[in-house]
């Protein structure tokens, strides 16, 4: 009877110190080209002001929708549509290939229309470990598909041979996103491994910075395709228990022989973000407090008749 007890009190030991995932983010955000949220053209985004939403480049274009609260494609608490955008100056690409090699993977969505009455999400500033390999557990968000557009990298091909970066024969065909919002937990994988990975790929070998990005591993209904890229990665695991945004999904491929699974660093982007967010508008809040940030931004962007007036600096 004894040891029953000590085995018991040891597996509620166990369990408390196991993390909880959430009730799905309000601040969670679907962009679409439908306002019903079905459609191909589709990325995870974050509230993260109550004008702005987040997400990795290409995301957004002139008539995306931002569905936020976003819980299935015919339920989310807000539906507005995006204004402009501003873009990280240094993004780019390499070997042609930009979808799978987007360095500086960052884009801001200004809203029509200020959301009322949910929290945005936090910008985590480093500090505490949450983007260590292996340290924490991240929760995410996603309403991607199980199967990519994208053709991987194919072995004994040379370079100038290798499949186009967009699959336009299976888009719309192969892919099926799903039609809910899907959530779980990833591990963080050791960066040494998934550079090493990236790097053996048959035809390119890009390099990836730590400083830029982390890598996570394949967990059940996590982020991997196109139409899940920007979708948030983020903990409590903080001092006061508050959630803040750790990643955002950048790279990878839903196929194991393909690109691993590539996050924005965002501590490493923070003051930028920041900076660009206050740029970007009159509302005040006190997720970020605009007054104390340096709004003088470099941000980039080939959308400027498309999205709105302003100048790209």
């Amino acid at each position: 009877m004894m040891n029953l007890q000590k085995k018991i009190g040891s597996l509620v030991a166990i369990l408390s110190i196991v993390p909880t995932i959430s009730a799905a983010p309000s601040w969670f955000t679907l962009l679409t080209d439908t306002e019903t949220g079905e459609g191909f053209n589709r990325c995870g985004a974050s509230l993260v002001y109550p004008d702005v939403v987040m997400a990795t480049s290409e995301c957004g274009f002139f008539g995306t929708y931002a569905r936020v609260g976003y819980r299935d494609n015919y339920d989310s608490d807000h539906v507005t549509r995006l204004d402009y955008k501003r873009s990280h100056p240094s993004k780019g690409q390499v070997n042609g290939r930009p979808m799978e090699t987007f360095p500086n993977d960052i884009e801001l969505y200004k809203l029509k229309k200020p959301v009322r009455g949910v929290e945005p999400i936090k910008l985590y500033e480093g500090g505490m470990g949450l983007d260590d390999n292996n340290a924490h557990p991240l929760y995410f968000a996603q309403a991607g598909s199980k199967e990519d557009v994208w053709d991987p990298p194919q072995k004994d091909v040379p370079k100038g041979d290798q499949p186009d970066a967009w699959s336009l024969h299976k888009f719309g065909f192969g892919e099926h996103p799903v039609s809910s919002l899907k959530e779980g937990s990833v591990s963080l994988e050791e960066f040494r491994l998934c550079s090493k990975h990236i790097q053996d790929l048959p035809g390119y070998n890009p390099k990836i910075d730590q400083k830029l990005v982390f890598c996570t591993n394949a967990s059940p209904n996590s982020p991997c395709d196109t139409m899940a890229w920007g979708s948030p990665l983020y903990s409590n695991e903080t001092r006061t228990g508050e959630t803040v945004l750790v990643g955002m999904a950048s790279q990878g491929m839903c196929d194991p022989a393909g690109v691993p699974y590539i996050n924005v660093r965002i501590a490493h982007y923070v003051n930028w973000i920041k900076g660009a967010i206050c740029s970007m508008t009159d509302t005040q809040h006190d997720v970020i407090d605009c007054s104390t940030v340096d709004t003088n931004v470099q941000y980039w962007s080939r959308d400027v008749e498309e999205f709105g007036p302003f100048t790209p600096k």
